[in-house]
């Protein structure tokens, strides 16, 4: 696999996509079809100004211009061509890095009914747990108009004395709805994302050196960030730490990072339903109540468009190429009572994401025999090369599948993400309270 490095688009969403979403669908609404063919046309204007003007429009049509960009990316024109084609790549990254948005109005309906409608609307998931099923049915009036998902549970949750948190079957899909009678904490919302500060931590410790007499005083504080994300978001990285933009307090004071950011990735799995992260700030004044405002920078990776390749005649030395990927069987190798070891070289006509590490945990393979049962995935191993990924898979006969000793692969179905963006979210938490006690 050839080394490249896509040049990474990085948008701030935290107060945009509101905005966004309101222009698109005024543009739906005004914009018939008749004028997005116009739009379309104009993208082959002689002008360059005249070009611009119609690409700004058609975004702004949102999803209603997607099926015509979609015809226009195959015109004979090459500059409509070409234009269709970024255009349908920025509305893929839009939609990816966009909240859902919900609807619901109602003055006699309990949180049950309205949560249920909210997670149908946006295709996320909720469970509620033995002790919420019986709470949470007081008539609730509510009037969301076209809000993020987060916002909208939240503010039932909050209603109804119910917490959200992580469930803890990895399988499991969603989040949790139990009772709770803890203060909601600071929350912000940024695209899919829902992010909450759970701890604030201010440390003081005195060191005596008892053999040169000296006493060293230290003073630290730190915030703990807890970050969600709906369900049908597949987050695949993250900066291990936040960047500053600024916090300031009640008192006007301006607090800075005590150390540098920590920059470097981390890569995902694909159950992680949350992820935590520490930001160390020199330590507020005493007289300090609450940070008035927090503002960060956090980048993320996501990837989109599950697609899927099946390979026939699985034997050693296969290779099948189809959309821009080279599938090669390295090995094929018998391991006795039923078992065998599978070595696959995965190989991409594209740039590496950002971070590389993520193609390691991007591939899911499915092995059958030929009767087309499905084997027993008992070890997968991914490994990133120069070709490629390096994909090892164990399998042997699934229990009660009438596979037997001598059942053989013979065919291999390849899921793998299409489609990797990344993303600068801007976060601000407003009125986030500070300890004050302090020791004796």
């Amino acid at each position: 696999m050839p080394v490249k490095r896509t040049g990474r688009c990085l948008l701030i969403l935290y107060g945009f996509l509101p905005c966004w979403e309101a222009v698109h669908s005024r543009m739906a609404a005004a914009e018939p079809e008749p004028r997005l063919a116009s739009l379309v046309k104009q993208l082959g204007a002689e002008t360059p100004r005249e070009r611009e003007l119609a690409g700004e429009e058609l975004l702004a049509a949102g999803t209603s211009a997607r099926g015509l960009l979609q015809k226009a990316a195959r015109h004979s024109d090459p500059e409509i061509r070409l234009r269709a084609e970024t255009l349908l790549g920025q509305l893929r990254v839009r939609a990816l890095w966009s909240p859902s948005l919900v609807s619901y109005q109602s003055t006699r309906d309990s949180a049950t009914p309205i949560l249920a409608s909210l997670t149908l609307q946006s295709g996320n998931h909720l469970t509620r747990n033995l002790g919420a099923a019986a709470k949470g049915e007081e008539p609730l009036a509510v009037d969301f108009a076209r809000v993020s998902y987060w916002q909208a549970v939240d503010q039932v949750c909050a209603r109804s004395g119910l917490l959200l948190r992580a469930p803890y079957a990895p399988r499991e899909p969603g989040q949790v709805v139990e009772l709770g009678t803890a203060r909601i904490p600071p929350t912000a919302y940024a695209g899919p994302f829902r992010m909450q500060l759970h701890k604030a931590v201010r440390n003081f410790n005195e060191r005596h050196d008892l053999r040169e007499g000296r006493t060293q005083l230290t003073h630290t504080f730190e915030l703990e960030l807890q970050t969600i994300w709906e369900d049908r978001f597949q987050l695949t990285a993250y900066r291990n730490s936040p960047m500053l933009i600024e916090a300031v307090t009640d008192t006007g004071d301006k607090l800075a990072l005590a150390q540098a950011a920590n920059q470097s990735w981390s890569v995902t799995g694909t159950r992680a339903k949350e992820i935590f992260a520490r930001l160390a700030l020199t330590p507020p004044p005493a007289k300090a109540a609450k940070l008035d405002r927090l503002r960060l920078k956090w980048e993320f990776a996501a990837a989109d468009e599950l697609r899927s390749v099946t390979f026939e005649n699985l034997q050693s030395g296969g290779n099948l190429r189809r959309d821009g990927l080279e599938l090669t069987v390295q090995s094929l190798q018998p391991r006795g009572e039923g078992r065998h070891e599978l070595v696959l070289l995965v190989s991409r006509d594209t740039a590496l994401p950002e971070p590389p590490e993520i193609l390691q945990h991007e591939y899911r393979a499915e092995v059958f025999d030929a009767r087309g049962r499905p084997f027993t995935m008992r070890q997968e191993s991914q490994l990133l090369t120069d070709q490629g990924v390096q994909l090892r898979i164990n399998i042997s006969p699934a229990v009660g599948s009438g596979q037997t000793a001598d059942s053989r692969p013979e065919s291999l179905s390849l899921h793998y993400s299409d489609f990797h963006s990344n993303q600068m979210l801007e976060i601000e938490f407003r009125d986030v309270p500070l300890p004050q006690a302090r020791p004796e």
